[in-house]
Parts: structure tokens; C-alpha cells; sequence
């Protein structure tokens, strides 16, 4: 009598283990999609002659419209927020106060109270939680990638931002839009708090990744995959010998 080997186990493993990873670099991966303002802003409204107060415009806004050339589909939300700000001028930076507000009424600080009286000229700055730096209080701000930082309090004015920002307490942590529909008004608000001085703004811009509501489902554990996945390979091999047997007798 023969015996018979069953073939179908080592094939249905292999595929359920090429489906995992398929899976896992899926979610790992989000396309990148950059959204810029349109015009300067002056720091504060109607400098030089006005040395403090709001911004000229106030607020900058960048409008995201559903679909724009075809970058966005329904249902997808932000993931991973970052904010650069374009050729930053202004002669006792100490003064600003500069928040991003979402479409739904979230706000991040993005700077507040830095950089002391160390005057900055065409200045970029980018933004992001991912950035280990945070902007220092009184020294200058040498560098470019910085993470979001409040220096509100030791002795500072307290920062105030007019209607129409909503009301509620401002976090530092870009990842509060994680999960955000992206349409709708993006706000830059800057206020001058101080006197004497002032700057402007070249823009900025929006870079962020998004997910599609479906990528952020619950997807099952690869380790509880692979468990379910042999499971149901040995059902078939368990089966395919019950057949060969009953073929042989």
C-alpha cells in the first residue's frame, strides 16, 4: 500500500505568509500630499508703522476642497500633520505667537515665546512631532526642523489669539489631527504680543500623509493570522488523507 503525502499544506502556509506582509506594507505606507498658502503675512497688520497685534491676514487659511486634482478620495482622513513656514522675518521673535487650527476646531502652538530677542531674517521653519529639537527660549534659532513648542509662562506675555480661533486649551502635539477629515479650512494665526518690533511671513505650507478609512480598520495580529491560517491548512491536509485513503482501499 502506498502512502500519501499531502501536498497542499507548505502552498496555503506560504500564501497566508505573503498575504501578511502584503498587509503589513500596506499599512505602513501613506502617500505624501503638500497643500501651500497664497501670499505673505504681515507681522503684525499694517507693521511697520503698528509694531504689535494680529496679523495681516488673520488667519491664513489653505481650503482644501474634496478631490482636488484627484489627490484625495472620500473617506480618507490626515495622518502625520507637518507645517512649514517660508522665509520667516521678524526683529525680536520672543514676540510670536503662531497656532495651526483644522477644519473641526483642533489647534496646535506651534511657536510661542522663542527665540528671545535674536532677530531672524528669511528664516524657514519646519515642523513636525517626529523632530527631537524643540525651539529654544532666549537663544537664536539656528536650525530649521524643529518639534512645536510653547514657551508661554517664566515671565512671558500669556498668549492670547482673538475670534475667530476656538475656544479651549492648545496641546503641542502635531498627532491631534491624526484621524481628521482634511477638507475644509486650514488656519495659520499669528499674533505679535510685544512692541517695537515686527516681521512677516513669505507662507507656509501643509505636508501630510493620509490613510483611507478602510486602512485604519482593526486588522487581525500576523501571529493570530499564521495560528488561523495553519489551522485551516491542516483541516485541507487532514481531509486530502481521509481521500487518498478511501481512493487506495
Amino acid at each position: 500500500m502506498r502512502s500519501y503525502r499531502p501536498r497542499g499544506r507548505p502552498f496555503i502556509v506560504g500564501v497566508l505568509v505573503q498575504s501578511i506582509l502584503m498587509l503589513s506594507a500596506g499599512m505602513a505606507s501613506a502617500a505624501t500630499i503638500s497643500f501651500a498658502s497664497a501670499g505673505p503675512i504681515i507681522i503684525p497688520s499694517g507693521a511697520p508703522g503698528a509694531t504689535a497685534g494680529l496679523s495681516d491676514p488673520y488667519p491664513s487659511t489653505i481650503n482644501i476642497v474634496s478631490n482636488p486634482a484627484g489627490d484625495f478620495r472620500t473617506g480618507v482622513v490626515v495622518w502625520d500633520v507637518k507645517v512649514f513656514l517660508d522665509n520667516l522675518t521678524h526683529t525680536w521673535p520672543d514676540d510670536l505667537d503662531i497656532m495651526l487650527v483644522g477644519p473641526t476646531g483642533k489647534k496646535v502652538m506651534l511657536m510661542s515665546d522663542t527665540g528671545g530677542g535674536n532677530a531672524l531674517t528669511d528664516k524657514d521653519l519646519y515642523f513636525a512631532d517626529s523632530h527631537t529639537t524643540a525651539l529654544p527660549e532666549n537663544t537664536a534659532l539656528t536650525k530649521t526642523n524643529y518639534k512645536p513648542t510653547d514657551r508661554d509662562g517664566n515671565g512671558n506675555t500669556p498668549d492670547t489669539f482673538p475670534a475667530p480661533v476656538p475656544t479651549g486649551a492648545e496641546g503641542t502635539l502635531l498627532s491631534v489631527f491624526n484621524g481628521v477629515n482634511p477638507f475644509g479650512n486650514w488656519g495659520l494665526f499669528v499674533t505679535d504680543d510685544g512692541a517695537s518690533d515686527y516681521g512677516r511671513l513669505d507662507g507656509w505650507r501643509l505636508d501630510f500623509s493620509f490613510r483611507t478609512i478602510e486602512e485604519l480598520q482593526p486588522v487581525p495580529e500576523p501571529g493570530t493570522m499564521l495560528l488561523i491560517g495553519t489551522g485551516l491548512a491542516a483541516m485541507v491536509a487532514r481531509r486530502r488523507r481521509i481521500a487518498g485513503r478511501t481512493q487506495l482501499n
